[in-house]
């Protein structure tokens, strides 16, 4: 398994989730805040709350789009932001051909 992902993904991945967290992340909690107290307080509480502008216009709409469109466009954003991938990637991506199935034996 570490030969297939590289000895140092793990801190490679942990590095880039903190860094996208610090991007993405609001540092205001007002928000979150507000969906609490209202679903505490309300009747009738929504199942959902949908709290920052980019939940309501990045993320609620990528939810509409097709499951393979959603691949594609999140293979090109980590792409885009330099997301580590596994050593697997670059190396040949071909399976070894097993012994008991080689021609010369």
């Amino acid at each position: 398994m570490r030969d297939e992902y590289g000895h140092d993904y793990s801190d490679k991945v942990k590095a880039y989730t903190t860094d996208i967290q610090r991007k993405i992340v609001a540092k205001d909690p007002t928000w979150v805040i507000d969906a609490y107290y209202e679903a505490i307080v309300a009747k009738r509480p929504k199942l959902l709350y949908r709290v920052g502008w980019d939940a309501l216009f990045l993320f609620y709409s990528y939810s509409f789009l097709p499951l393979r469109l959603q691949l594609y466009f999140m293979q090109f954003l980590m792409q885009l932001h330099g997301a580590p991938l596994p050593a697997i990637t670059t190396k040949n991506a071909r399976p070894a051909i097993p012994k008991w199935k080689s021609k010369d034996n």
